[in-house]
């Protein structure tokens, strides 16, 4: 696979980059891909302007998820019905029906 290589980064990029590799639990390598595999496909650029980006394809690296990219694809899941019978009731009807 090729390798890319950015010169003459300013300190407080790069101290920004760290912070926010940390914040996803990647190395700042990890990070970087993110972040560049986001811009090629135009995630970032969907996002700035109000759209969707697409919940698993970004930000993906080695095929994990941060805690922001887990919430946000469980938040759009459609919510259970309230009317629908928790486990403990079925549970118990079934343990009583015997």
């Amino acid at each position: 696979m090729p390798n890319l290589s950015i010169k003459n980064v300013p300190e407080d990029i790069l101290e920004k980059l760290r912070e926010q590799a940390a914040l996803h639990n990647r190395s700042l390598q990890g990070e970087l891909l993110a972040l560049i595999t986001a811009a090629a496909t135009g995630a970032l650029a969907r996002a700035s302007v109000g759209q969707t980006a697409p919940s698993y394809s970004v930000g993906r690296v080695s095929g994990h998820l941060s805690v922001q990219e887990a919430w946000a694809i469980a938040s759009a899941r459609p919510k259970p019905p309230i009317d629908m019978p928790n486990a403990v009731d079925i549970i118990r009807a079934a343990r009583d029906g015997r």
